[in-house]
């Protein structure tokens, strides 16, 4: 609106003038904000009207779900570009994960609670920009809910299909020695059909135990890990389909010092070379490398190693 500037020659007209104009434009943004109040609140209802998913947003409490849903959830709320049911897949566990439906509703969940804050804030909000990317964010949500929708009934609908399997990377130092192999080797081998498992739930993307760890930013590298009883692995995700297996360990108390600062050290030492791994992956020197590389660490863990090698067809 225009700002009324009294000067010495200012005519009693003009003011008369500027007032009018300035209450014309406020009515109109004031109309405005109302139409995008109303609009939204109506959208929303037609939401939860429409989608009707048996969801309970009470789920269990317990640590390993909720470190499970926290993984997934930071890539479901930074979901960037258009929102689709192909890509909302991409952030997913595997359909056959045990808690794939479970994770699935909690997402949902999430979704409702955050249009129920983003509604909240349109009755106290009054700048129409802002209000314009409350409603944008309103949508997203709601798309992600569709896709969810789409996600649960593809499910429960599911044909036998071949699963896809995510690409393995083994981490070399910056001497270059294979750190999970030189780990895995001193430890006890009756844990190796354990840390097997782990492993291959990274593959199959089903991600046994996973948490993604507090203190990843420390080292700007994203550093996540699967767990089982008393073992970790640590990896990173280096693209939609490829993960980096940083280092396998054993792990007895949440409290140990020594586990603590092991974990650290993975982790700074890994950080130092991650940049180099995501420019290799299209090396082929250094594709074939990494193949002989899982064929010895699935020779330690004493499985048929010939099936595992990245671009086979098998794999």
């Amino acid at each position: 609106m225009e700002v009324l500037k009294l000067e010495k020659d200012t005519t009693s007209s003009e003011i008369a003038k500027i007032i009018e104009k300035n209450i014309i434009e406020a009515n109109h943004l004031r109309s405005e904000i109302n139409r995008l109040k109303n609009y939204e609140i109506e959208e929303q209802e037609e939401v939860v009207e429409d989608v009707k998913i048996d969801i309970k947003t009470e789920t269990i409490k317990d640590d390993d779900f909720e470190d499970e849903v926290d993984y997934y959830l930071e890539d479901y709320r930074n979901f960037e570009g258009e929102i689709t049911k192909e890509k909302l897949l991409e952030i997913l566990p595997s359909e056959s994960s045990y808690r794939y439906k479970e994770l699935l509703m909690r997402l949902h969940a999430e979704s409702i609670k955050d249009i129920k804050e983003f509604e909240e804030l349109f009755i106290i909000e009054d700048d129409i920009r802002t209000l314009n990317d409350l409603k944008e964010e309103i949508l997203r949500e709601k798309q992600k809910i569709k896709c969810i929708k789409e996600c649960l009934n593809n499910n429960e609908e599911k044909e036998e299909k071949l699963e896809h399997k995510n690409k393995l990377i083994l981490a070399p130092s910056s001497s270059g020695k294979i750190v999970i192999i030189d780990d895995l080797k001193h430890i006890p081998s009756e844990y190796y059909v354990a840390f097997y498992e782990l492993i291959e739930s990274i593959k199959d993307n089903t991600f046994k135990g996973v948490k993604r760890l507090s203190n990843d930013s420390i080292y700007g590298t994203s550093v996540s890990e699967v767990r089982g009883d008393g073992i970790r692995v640590l990896f990173q995700r280096l693209n939609k389909d490829t993960y980096s297996l940083i280092t396998a360990f054993l792990k007895k108390t949440d409290s140990n010092r020594g586990y603590k600062e092991f974990v650290r050290n993975r982790i700074s030492s890994y950080s130092q070379i991650s940049d180099f791994i995501k420019e290799s992956l299209d090396d082929e020197d250094f594709i074939k490398e990494n193949e002989l590389n899982l064929e010895e660490m699935y020779r330690i863990l004493g499985k048929d190693n010939k099936i595992y090698k990245i671009g086979d067809k098998n794999a």
